[in-house]
């Protein structure tokens, strides 16, 4: 049609029919659909109209779907860039030139450097040092993702075990890899096995996170995966942990060792905020289901105190090791002196918790982890509970 009006009448229309709950087998279903739009001249052919159509999708879908969007001349420049983009990622992990860069995690209170995180980089021989957001949502939506991760896991395994050779230690050196969701397919377990088997590296270094939208996934095919991966001897770990809407039942069902707690909840940990609580009842339902608590963009000193305080178990970010080359990381594991960031123990910042805190949380969590039920509504319960041990704090 030529009228842009209606077009976009037509498609919020469709939106809306599409948004309606649909019922199969018993359950609730709500779809959604990203929708281009564009309207074209009368010389325009069909296969033109149907590409500047679907770029217009795309950006859509890169928009957060469920909505409409109307074809501009300059996504057509955008859409020849990613193309070149992504041929020059194919070209980068057939030639290897690729990097990992590695940042610390330091076990509280003690400060030890625990593991590293191993992070995809890619410096373009012309845009130099290419954003990871903005190439690896590429390597996923093109299928590159199995061939990265896997460049990526086996790179990671050989190194950290080369750094043990050179500085023995007990516990050894870890090291955590992210496992996306199109890498959790036929043939991950052996992917995993192979890089512990030809690194010699003892799987119980290695940590695969998995980010916490994989909890929805309630097929038995991925729970399988990770029960096989676990079985290798391999710990895992839930990436983002707060951002998406995980069932208690679901963590207890799944194999896992670590919640790792999403850096917008520590970056606002502060007065006159209300992510400090919260990240006291996610560490408080993490001890409860005997699982370890990771921090993630710690880059203050206050942020640190309230984490020692709250009992967990790890730091990562800024204030104790930003991501680095491996040469670099060598150099910092050679050094005696080196505290990647962090000078001495950290116990001189502990901040106990409020007395009685702990037996009110856990006395609420034992009945809530009993039944399954939202991570949120159990969430909300417990800050109803810090409000009243620690009116002060959480407001």
């Amino acid at each position: 049609m030529s009228d842009a009006g209606r077009a976009h009448a037509v498609a919020d229309r469709i939106l809306d029919a599409l948004r309606a709950p649909t019922t199969v087998q018993g359950k609730e279903l709500v779809t959604g659909a990203s929708i281009g739009v564009v309207v074209g001249a009368s010389d325009e052919g069909a296969g033109d109209l149907l590409r500047k159509a679907d770029q217009a999708m795309y950006v859509a879908k890169a928009g957060g779907k469920d909505r409409q969007v109307a074809f501009e001349p300059a996504m057509h420049a955008t859409a020849l860039a990613r193309l070149e983009l992504e041929a020059d990622l194919r070209r980068a992990l057939d030639e290897a030139t690729l990097d990992v860069h590695y940042q610390p995690v330091c076990e509280l209170p003690a400060g030890r450097l625990a593991r590293t995180e191993a992070l995809a980089r890619w410096r373009h021989p012309r845009r130099g040092l290419v954003p990871p957001a903005e190439f690896v949502p590429l390597a996923e939506e093109k299928g590159l993702i199995v061939p990265l991760g896997r460049w990526v896991l086996r790179r990671a395994c050989h190194q950290t075990r080369e750094w043990q050779r050179l500085h023995p230690g007990d516990p050894p050196l870890g090291v955590a890899v992210s496992l996306s969701a199109g890498q959790l397919r036929p043939g991950i377990v052996e992917t995993v096995a192979e890089a512990l088997g030809d690194s010699d590296l003892d799987a119980r270094c290695l940590t695969l996170e998995i980010t916490e939208s994989l909890l929805m996934d309630e097929s038995a095919e991925s729970l399988g995966y990770l029960t096989e991966l676990k079985a290798l001897g391999v710990r895992l770990a839930i990436d983002d942990f707060g951002t998406g809407y995980s069932s208690l039942g679901r963590l207890r069902s799944l194999p896992i060792d670590e919640l790792k707690i999403d850096r917008s909840f520590v970056a606002d940990i502060a007065l006159g905020t209300t992510s400090g609580p919260l990240v006291t009842a996610v560490t408080a339902m993490a001890r409860a289901l005997g699982l370890e608590v990771v921090a993630e963009g710690v880059e203050t000193f206050e942020q640190l105190r309230f984490l020692l305080g709250r009992g967990c178990d790890a730091v990562q970010g800024y204030l104790v090791g930003r991501p680095v080359p491996a040469s670099t990381m060598r150099r910092l594991l050679a050094d005696p002196g080196s505290d990647l960031g962090v000078g001495g123990s950290l116990e001189v910042l502990d901040e106990p918790v409020p007395a009685g805190l702990d037996a009110k949380l856990a006395d609420l969590l034992a009945g809530a982890t009993a039944a399954d039920g939202e991570c949120e509504p159990l969430v909300q319960s417990l800050l109803v509970r810090l409000e009243q041990a620690t009116p002060s704090e959480s407001r």
